[in-house]
């Protein structure tokens, strides 16, 4: 565990860039629902599903 946590800050400190701001509502902020689509889509093959996904009829 504490080797875990010196390699995470040893990476951390060696980077050459600064990490790029997300935003105060980046956790926060809802996914977007082409985004959410294909998360689920590919939960489904990686459990060994085909599928496939329509927008409802308007």
């Amino acid at each position: 565990m504490e080797h875990s946590i010196i390699v995470a800050i040893n990476r951390m400190l060696d980077r050459s860039r600064p990490d790029p701001d997300l935003g105060a509502d980046y956790f926060t902020r809802p996914d977007s629902p082409d985004r959410r689509v294909a998360r689920h889509l590919a939960g489904l093959r990686d459990l060994g599903y085909q599928s496939t996904a329509e927008p409802p009829a308007a």
